[in-house]
């Protein structure tokens, strides 16, 4: 069974979404549904649990958003470009006839690795998320130095930045990337701290290897508004002295592949005309 999740804030995404719909031969009473009704606690079950997959109508943020329940419940997901990018969806909307192989079984499933980061107050967890993209530890609207210190096994050091991004090989070409981050394959089971606008020029990023957990420690005077972030939406605020612990989720993303085209040349064709 497929269940069809579309971006309601978008009129266009259920205008695809009931093409795709027809395209697989399904009945779009029974397996449309709106974003808002996905991310409801009360129907997600539902449709995520009743479905063998799941596909997502809209641009990246809306993916992103299906993806993570999906793994949460253990569904693969296929992202059907509607937005501007569209860098994690497989099928675009001017070439849904693809989505026919999805019938016939003529499709790869790829194993995403997410981050899980847990921000502490001494030994109190205070917050946590799993992240398929990115954890930010940033400040707030005034602009401020941060500073951090990253322990790393037994090694400390210390980073002056605006802040710093963790990220999975899947946000390597997020918000990572636009920090001067490196783009990774998407299967590689790793991640990457990427400093903001780092203030020396030893503050480099890095690749992690995703059995280590990373602690990070805000320095910072108490007055500075510093904000821990994950997939882009702001869960807590931390203070100094807090730590956020970095490391593998033990949750992993699953993304149906039509095609064994590469990321980086995916990357490349996606963002040519930009």
């Amino acid at each position: 069974m497929i269940n069809i999740i579309y971006n309601d804030k978008k009129s266009e995404c259920l205008k695809i979404a009931k093409k795709s719909a027809e395209i697989l031969k399904l009945s779009s009473e029974n397996c449309i549904f709106p974003l808002s009704s996905a991310i409801n606690t009360e129907y997600r079950d539902d449709i995520f649990a009743a479905a063998d997959i799941i596909a997502v109508v809209g641009g990246d943020g809306t993916i992103l958003k299906v993806a993570k329940i999906a793994a949460e419940a253990g569904k693969p997901i296929i992202g059907i470009n509607a937005g501007r990018l569209g860098y994690l969806a497989s099928v675009g909307a001017d070439d849904l006839t693809a989505l026919k192989r999805l019938i016939n079984g003529d499709f790869s499933v790829e194993n995403r690795a997410m981050i899980l980061a847990q921000l502490f107050e001494g030994d109190t967890l205070l917050n946590e998320c799993h992240c398929l993209n990115d954890a930010v530890i940033s400040h707030g609207a005034v602009t401020t130095i941060i500073d951090l210190k990253l322990r790393l096994d037994n090694d400390e050091f210390g980073y002056r930045a605006d802040g710093v991004i963790a990220a999975t090989p899947s946000g390597s070409t997020a918000y990572s990337m636009s920090a001067g981050g490196p783009i990774v394959d998407p299967t590689l089971d790793c991640f990457l701290l990427t400093p903001i606008c780092p203030h020396t020029l030893v503050n480099r990023p890095m690749v992690v290897n995703s059995t280590k957990t990373v602690e990070i420690t805000v320095d910072s005077s108490k007055d500075a508004m510093i904000y821990l972030s994950c997939d882009g939406e702001s869960i807590s605020e931390i203070k100094k002295g807090n730590t956020v612990k970095i490391s593998r989720s033990a949750v992993t993303a699953k993304f149906i592949k039509l095609s064994d085209v590469s990321v980086y040349k995916v990357f490349s064709e996606k963002t040519k005309n930009i």
